[in-house]
């Protein structure tokens, strides 16, 4: 009876799984057949520290989340916590040793990549019926492998906010829903808030704008709709005001003194925005400097522009449609509208960190497409073509352009449109829904193997041996020395080495450093640039000032600290 139960419910709901299971395993398995290396850049220099105090002091020192002297010299850890740390899978790290924190890692961002994925579908899936639904997966799948993701998937904090984009949308698409859903919209905002406020208020921002599209579309009563939507989100942006104002404040002292300077200008001409439809469009200096990361498969790039010539909408859905994308496109290299998405900030590394946004609302207008298209006309068919030779000859002309844009890439992406081209010309031919779920997977992978094969990783033993060395080293001093005082070292891994090894130091880095501290230590002579600092160039005066009382040095060939002192 249970066994037949399980069936039936996996028979019902195999959809969800696979919508699931199917993005975490194709992330998963690309990084075992890397021998499960995720630390690369900030994850491996910054977060995994953080990840590693988190694990250390959630229990133990719970405390230590609102003021340790393991940050700097001593700092706030509030709107660290609150940037970093706030996302509910990071309580796996505590069922994980510390020994394999880099694998816990891992997992976590392949459950969220699967979870993209599986919010993704359940909000797609509603626009279709019965078989149809394969169209609702491909697009969860070309979400949740999108370019975003595959670029800036070691920026894991970030992709909760991915995970609830869809279903902020649902919530919003509800408000029209005679049936009271009291408290959807509420809890979205507030978990957009509390995971990570920086690409929450983006997600919630771009709700904002999807709402205002919507109510010019809607024929229910406005007014009752838009007091519905702002009471709920109000209520929702009170409950995650605990976490916001100390947050706040925080960042007042530290990345508000970042580059805010004002131009009305553009960073990069708009059409260049292009080049990252191509497979295999990242590197390192993608990361640093680079253009936004829109990939989000050839089929739903020509299905997104197909939107605006499809006889099901009106003009005016798709004069309303065209402003958002439009608005978005822009938004990537106009400078204001650069600081209105990045809280005022222009980003340092990781450029147009909403693109992810874009991505998405161009697969929703493609989503609509198909949910409203049994066989397309031979406008679209001539459009599609058209489509496609220019997208091919753009690439071909703008060839070397950038690092990324390399005949390979470019051919396998031209490739892709063949593919999607031949799916909308024989589009109601009966095993089409499949080839159009197997060509949008195909591709997906292809990206991210030909995105991540570009970046270089970190061993894994390189962190876990570092920390074993300097923990049992620092445990050593507090048996010993259960004062105040501080310890540095003639090496490093990090600046963040005191967070994932227990011990008060004076290095740090981190986003939203206190802009004091760093004058301090500039004042002292000591290393630091604008969000990082170490105890580099110290003197006796200085070391005594700070209070560093102990220096970890390496000595050949001492494999175990004495047994006595």
């Amino acid at each position: 009876m249970f066994i037949t139960k399980i069936k039936i419910h996996f028979k019902n709901k195999y959809l969800y799984w696979l919508s699931f299971l199917l993005p975490a395993c194709i992330f998963v398995s690309y990084f075992i057949y890397r021998n499960h290396e995720i630390l690369t850049v900030d994850l491996g220099q910054q977060y995994i520290d953080f990840l590693a105090f988190y694990k250390n002091n959630l229990f133990s020192n719970p405390l230590n989340f609102i003021f340790t002297f393991s940050s700097g010299l001593g700092n706030s850890f509030i709107g660290t916590w609150a940037y970093y740390l706030t996302s509910p899978f990071n309580f796996l790290l505590l069922i994980f040793p510390k020994s394999q924190l880099p694998e816990a890692i891992l997992l976590i961002i392949s459950l969220k990549t699967g979870s993209i994925g599986l919010s993704g579908f359940y909000y797609f899936q509603k626009f279709f019926n019965g078989d149809n639904k394969i169209f609702a997966l491909a697009a969860s799948l070309a979400f949740s492998l999108s370019g975003f993701v595959v670029s800036y998937n070691l920026n894991l904090m970030w992709l909760d906010s991915l995970i609830l984009l869809p279903l902020l949308l649902d919530a919003i698409d509800k408000l029209e829903d005679k049936r009271r859903h009291y408290f959807y919209l509420t809890m979205i905002t507030f978990l957009l808030w509390l995971t990570n406020f920086y690409t929450g208020f983006m997600v919630l921002f771009f709700g904002l704008l999807y709402f205002i599209n919507t109510l010019l579309n809607s024929s229910f009563s406005k007014k009752q709709i838009i007091l519905q939507y702002v009471t709920k989100s109000f209520f929702g942006t009170s409950l995650a005001a605990l976490i916001l104002l100390p947050s706040f404040f925080e960042i007042l002292n530290g990345k508000i003194h970042s580059d805010t300077t004002l131009s009305m200008e553009f960073q990069f001409p708009p059409y260049q925005t292009f080049y990252k439809l191509t497979i295999g469009a990242f590197n390192f200096t993608e990361m640093e400097k680079g253009l936004p990361n829109i990939f989000l498969t050839s089929i739903f790039t020509l299905l997104c522009i197909l939107y605006f010539i499809n006889q099901h909408f009106s003009i005016k859905e798709k004069l309303l449609s065209a402003l958002l994308l439009t608005f978005l496109f822009f938004s990537f290299s106009f400078n204001p509208l650069i600081l209105l998405w990045h809280l005022g900030q222009y980003p340092v590394w990781y450029p147009a960190r909403f693109s992810f946004i874009f991505s998405f609302y161009a697969i929703y207008l493609g989503v609509q497409v198909l949910a409203h298209t049994q066989e397309f006309s031979p406008s679209s068919k001539i459009v599609s073509l058209l489509l496609v030779i220019s997208l091919s000859s753009f690439l071909f002309l703008n060839l070397h352009q950038k690092e990324f844009l390399n005949q390979t890439n470019i051919i396998l992406t031209i490739l892709f449109l063949l593919c999607s081209l031949l799916i909308l010309l024989f589009f109601n031919y009966k095993w089409i829904p499949v080839i159009f779920f197997g060509i949008v997977g195909l591709e997906v992978s292809i990206n991210l193997i030909a995105s991540l094969d570009n970046i270089s990783y970190q061993k894994n033993f390189d962190y876990t041996n570092f920390t074993k060395n300097i923990s049992e080293s620092t445990a050593y001093l507090h048996k010993y020395d259960s004062g105040l005082y501080r310890t540095e070292k003639t090496f490093t891994r990090s600046d963040d080495d005191p967070l994932s090894n227990d011990y008060y130091g004076i290095s740090n880095f981190n986003s939203i450093s206190d802009r004091s501290t760093i004058n301090l230590i500039d004042y002292l002579g000591l290393e630091n640039n604008d969000n990082s600092f170490t105890n580099n160039f110290a003197t006796p005066l200085s070391d005594s000032i700070l209070g560093v009382k102990y220096n970890i040095v390496p000595i050949k060939n001492r494999r175990k600290l004495p047994a006595e002192q």
